[in-house]
């Protein structure tokens, strides 16, 4: 009832209509997701707690940044108040026109040739138009350290219950392997240039894709200044490969290269490091593991198991030297590539 209440507010100063139906559609990282119905159309909302009130303007400015720049970016709606936001006790409700994603059932190879040539197209802007300084520096041994304390205390919590099912022995056979790879890590300094301001979360569930082509990105909350060689190794990891590093997605993530070179040539050496520094965070990051701890769902189960995948396969450094030098080859051999 509390919830309707607080709908029916938001309604009346966004200007949506009346109120017919909310309904709760996910739990995101730092917000909820709510799905509204009213007489006008239909709209998602996203309520944040009252200590995210800067992240929350900050990303506004993000969405609006990569507007200008003639990309297809979902925006929020203003309120009566001419405001991007609302508040309401202690949670901040933004709004967005509600937009309907069609399912992929089968990613062709010209798809990942559309995501790459998307992100070039994100990253050639945004180095144009806003880079902030010519380098960032990651030190593996000082990120890792922090890491590995609070792996220990989860593992600890883990074990410490009485009985454990399949998805808990799987949690804890990924925080295992993650601390017996971060205890070998030596003191170990990376820089990679190019740094510029990054959507930060780049993936198929951030893009609405219909008939082969990206019309939409949204959820620019993980925006952040970082180089567009670690964006691009996160891309190439997390979804050209996605926990299944065979000859086939290998053959994917080239046409994914083949569309992101059309905007920005890249420099293999440069790549191979940012590709060291992303297969060093799938084993320095417990995110899912702590979420799920804290409350199990299906849809983390399931990133668990495809952790793993790529825990077991990356933690054979040759796998890792073969990874790397495949898709530098690629660009050596394709260094005209436009």
């Amino acid at each position: 009832m509390r919830t309707n209440l607080l709908f029916n507010r938001v309604c009346e100063k966004f200007n949506l209509g009346l109120l017919k139906h909310a309904s709760k559609i996910n739990n995101g990282f730092s917000s909820n997701c709510y799905k509204l119905v009213t007489s006008k159309s239909k709209y998602l909302v996203k309520v944040y707690t009252i200590d995210k009130l800067k992240n929350v303007t900050s990303t506004a400015k993000t969405e609006f940044f990569f507007k200008k720049g003639n990309l297809p970016v979902l925006t929020r709606i203003s309120n009566l108040d001419e405001s991007d936001h609302l508040i309401i006790g202690g949670n901040i409700f933004i709004v967005f026109p509600y937009v309907v994603i069609p399912k992929i059932k089968k990613w062709q190879k010209e798809l990942y040739y559309e995501l790459g040539d998307f992100l070039g197209k994100m990253h050639r802007y945004s180095i144009k138009v806003s880079s902030k300084n010519n380098f960032e520096t990651f030190n593996l041994d000082k990120t890792a350290s922090p890491s590995l304390r609070s792996m220990y205390l989860l593992l600890d919590i883990l074990c410490s219950k009485k009985r454990m099912n399949k998805q808990g022995r799987l949690a804890v056979y990924n925080l295992m392997v993650k601390i017996d790879y971060l205890k070998k890590i030596l003191l170990e300094k990376f820089i990679l240039p190019d740094v510029t301001l990054i959507h930060g979360d780049f993936h198929p569930g951030n893009l609405c894709i219909k008939d082969n082509k990206i019309k939409m990105i949204y959820d620019f909350d993980s925006y952040c200044f970082r180089s567009i060689y670690y964006e691009l190794a996160k891309v190439i990891i997390g979804t050209c490969f996605n926990g299944s590093f065979d000859d086939k997605n290998f053959v994917r993530t080239e046409y994914f290269l083949r569309g992101y070179q059309r905007h920005v040539i890249l420099k293999p050496n440069i790549l191979r490091t940012a590709i060291q520094i992303c297969h060093f965070e799938v084993f320095n990051s417990f995110w899912i593991e702590e979420k799920w701890s804290k409350k199990p769902t299906i849809e983390l189960v399931k990133l668990m198991e495809k952790e793993k995948q790529a825990l077991n396969y990356f933690v054979n450094i040759n796998n890792l030297n073969n990874f790397t030098e495949r898709i530098c080859n690629f660009l050596n051999k394709n260094k005209d590539l436009i």
